[in-house]
């Protein structure tokens, strides 16, 4: 008799957990209301799919997706408070749930708290490596953190996930741009403009990747479509007034220079700019004169120190050139063109010994130089060590 009332308490209680079970997975009323909150969500019917979410979770209060709903709704209303109680909820049912981290992160974002979107984001996209929105929130908040290399990663995955995304092409290239990755930026930047996105930033940072490479034609051509889009603008005449110079045209060049200085006459780079075209016309006091007005407005501007240096270079003031290039190598160690010019000045004045020094510590410091540059310093080396030799014997 005792094993029969066990049996039959066994049955029973199997009983109630199946139905416990049948419960949370969801009663059809529930799914039906968790449904309308999103055709309401949808409209932008925000009030009314809070309350069919609460309706549905006073059913089965362990429904991960309608905290989410229910959350996303407070947050279009502007109740942050509410919507980041309710994405914590879903997390709570379920602390697997991607969609609530996203969410969470789109709220810590917009209340600036950058760290703890990141942190969001990122448990979101180790619960789905496939996460687009995710990955182009995070890489945008790396670009604000000046975190360009994650960014980079971020922006690459997100284009192989939606090769189709034309912004993600362009902040890709932007990134590889400015880790000299020229070819990257330039194909990136086609990629978006056979997607159809044609903005001036998009043409002006694939010329500016043409211009890096040599394609000064295929430069001029970007720029000047970016001046077509937006005639506001003062960079893209600079930078066409620099494929200008290298191509040799500088009456054209200086042309874009008046046109910048006329809208923006204490802009260091288009003072830098007229400058370098000025050495290229042998008015050497113009150029100084031009680039000691750019490092006075800019005293952080390493590249003009590059061209007010190779301005008194050519004046044939060396002590003053060597010293406009050691500034610009303590503000930025990684530019080539300082250690170059700095060694060139004093093998010509006879200092072979200082110039030996300057190319070794170009090779042993600079290692983002191209292999092209640091082969040229330390054959430069070899030549000089040899020379040093021959003139102690």
């Amino acid at each position: 008799m005792t094993i029969t009332y066990y049996n039959l308490f066994v049955k029973i209680l199997c009983l109630l957990m199946l139905t416990l079970l049948v419960s949370c997975i969801s009663s059809p009323p529930a799914v039906e209301k968790l449904e309308q909150a999103k055709r309401q969500l949808d409209k932008g019917l925000y009030e009314q799919a809070i309350e069919s979410c609460t309706s549905a979770l006073a059913e089965n209060p362990l429904l991960p997706q309608a905290y989410l709903y229910r959350g996303i709704a407070h947050q279009k209303q502007g109740d942050t408070d509410g919507a980041l109680a309710d994405f914590s909820s879903a997390l709570q049912v379920k602390n697997t749930f991607a969609p609530a981290f996203y969410h969470r992160g789109l709220i810590y974002e917009e209340l600036g708290k950058i760290d703890m979107a990141i942190t969001s984001y990122t448990n979101a996209i180790n619960l789905d490596d496939e996460y687009a929105d995710a990955y182009q929130h995070r890489a945008a908040l790396y670009e604000e953190k000046l975190q360009f290399g994650r960014a980079g990663s971020d922006y690459a995955r997100l284009v192989k996930l939606e090769p189709d995304n034309a912004e993600a092409h362009l902040r890709l290239a932007l990134i590889y741009l400015e880790e000299n990755l020229f070819k990257d930026a330039t194909d990136h930047c086609t990629t978006a403009i056979r997607l159809d996105l044609k903005t001036p930033l998009l043409y002006q940072t694939r010329g500016l990747g043409y211009l890096f490479l040599g394609y000064y034609d295929e430069a001029i051509k970007d720029f000047t479509k970016s001046i077509d889009l937006d005639r506001a603008q003062t960079d893209p005449y600079i930078y066409r007034s620099i494929a200008y110079t290298y191509k040799g045209s500088l009456n054209a060049a200086l042309s874009d220079c008046d046109i910048a200085l006329s809208r923006e006459p204490n802009n260091p780079r288009a003072l830098n700019s007229t400058a370098f075209i000025n050495i290229q016309l042998q008015q050497y006091e113009k150029a100084i004169e031009l680039g000691s007005k750019a490092v006075q407005i800019d005293p952080d501007y390493s590249e003009a120190y590059v061209t007010l240096g190779m301005a008194y270079e050519n004046a044939q003031l060396y002590d003053r050139a060597v010293a406009q290039f050691d500034k610009a190598i303590a503000l930025n160690s990684e530019l080539i063109e300082p250690y170059f010019k700095k060694a060139e000045i004093l093998e010509k004045t006879g200092d072979i010994a200082r110039a030996v020094d300057v190319y070794r510590v170009f090779v042993n410091s600079v290692y983002s130089a191209p292999k092209f540059n640091r082969t040229l310093a330390q054959k430069k080396i070899r030549e000089l060590e040899s020379k040093l030799r021959t003139m102690a014997e």
